[in-house]
C-alpha cells in the first residue's frame, strides 16, 4: 500500500480513538480521505470556498489498509461492526418502553450505519432522542404515543445529500400523524458544499420535481454529486445533532401557553378549581 495512504490511515485512527468516538468503516474512510487532503481543504477554508471534492483514495485502497492494520495491531477500539443490525432490532430497544413519559423528539437515519453509529456512541440516551432508521417506520405506537404526550413533539429527518435523501423527508412528513412535526435536518447539497465534503458523481436523477431546491443546489444534483452522512466527520456529526437537538424551539404563543397551563395537571388551574 501507499506510504501517503498508510500514514493518513494511523493519524485518522489515533485522532478518532483519542476523541473516544464510535465510528464506521465509511466515516473511517472519509476520515482517512480528509488526512489526505487537510492542505487543500484549509486552503479553501481560508478563501471561504464552497467545494464539492472527489475522494483522493478508493474505498478498495483503505480496506486493504485497515486490514493490513487490524492484522499488525488488533481492530481499533472504536471501529463499529461492518453491518449493522438488521431490521426490526428497534423492538428490543429500551425506548419501547414508554407507557408513562413523553417523548420530545425522535431521531430516523436515512443509513443505518449511521443510525447504528449515534446509538454506540449513546447519544440517543445523553439527549433523550431515540434513534430509528427508515427500516424501523413506521414507529410503534408506543413511540407515537410519547411523542404525542411531548409538548410540540418532533420528528428528526437526517438523510444524505442525494435527491432520493431530499424526498425522503416528505414521504415520512405524508405518512407522520399531523399533530408531530417532521423536520428534515439534512445533509443539503449546500451543506455538502459548506463543508468541503468529498462526495461521488453517480447518475444524476432523472427528475427532482417536489424537491424545495436553490438553482445552484439543482445544479449541483444534476450534474450527479451525491454526499454521504457519513462523510462528515464523526465528531463534527455528533456536535452538529447535539446543537440541534439543544437548540431553542420557537417561542410559543400565549394561547398555547394558557392552553398548556390549564390542562397541565397536578397544581394546575383545573386542580386549583376542583380543589376551591
Amino acid at each position: 500500500m501507499h506510504a501517503l495512504t498508510t500514514l493518513a490511515l494511523q493519524r485518522s485512527i489515533v485522532q478518532l480513538e483519542q476523541a473516544g468516538a464510535r465510528y464506521t468503516e465509511a466515516q473511517l474512510f472519509y476520515a482517512v480521505c480528509y488526512t489526505v487532503l487537510a492542505p487543500l481543504r484549509a486552503a479553501l477554508g481560508k478563501l471561504r470556498v464552497a467545494l464539492t471534492l472527489p475522494p483522493p483514495l478508493s474505498p478498495t485502497a483503505v480496506a486493504r489498509g485497515l486490514q493490513h492494520w487490524i492484522d499488525r495491531h488488533g481492530k481499533p477500539a472504536g471501529l463499529l461492526p461492518a453491518h449493522p443490525a438488521p431490521a426490526g432490532a428497534a423492538a428490543s430497544h429500551p425506548w419501547t418502553e414508554l407507557d408513562h413519559y413523553g417523548l420530545p423528539q425522535a431521531l430516523v437515519c436515512q443509513d443505518a450505519a449511521i443510525a447504528a453509529m449515534l446509538r454506540a456512541n449513546a447519544f440517543d440516551l445523553e439527549l433523550a432522542c431515540p434513534v430509528f432508521t427508515v427500516r424501523d417506520w413506521p414507529l410503534s405506537a408506543a413511540i407515537i404515543a410519547a411523542l404525542r404526550r411531548a409538548n410540540r413533539p418532533r420528528i428528526l429527518v437526517l438523510h444524505n445529500a442525494s435527491a432520493g435523501g431530499l424526498d425522503l423527508a416528505s414521504q415520512l412528513m405524508a405518512m407522520t400523524p399531523p399533530d408531530i412535526s417532521v423536520q428534515p435536518i439534512g445533509l443539503r447539497p449546500r451543506h455538502a458544499k459548506a463543508l468541503r465534503l468529498c462526495a461521488d458523481r453517480r447518475l444524476p436523477p432523472s427528475s427532482l420535481s417536489g424537491l424545495v431546491l436553490t438553482n445552484d443546489e439543482a445544479r449541483w444534483l444534476q450534474r450527479g454529486w451525491q454526499a454521504d452522512v457519513a462523510a462528515v466527520y464523526p465528531i463534527k456529526l455528533l456536535r452538529a445533532l447535539r446543537a440541534i437537538v439543544y437548540a431553542t424551539p420557537t417561542p410559543i404563543s400565549w394561547r398555547e401557553r394558557w392552553r398548556y397551563f390549564v390542562t397541565s395537571g397536578f397544581m394546575s388551574w383545573p386542580t386549583l378549581k376542583e380543589a376551591a
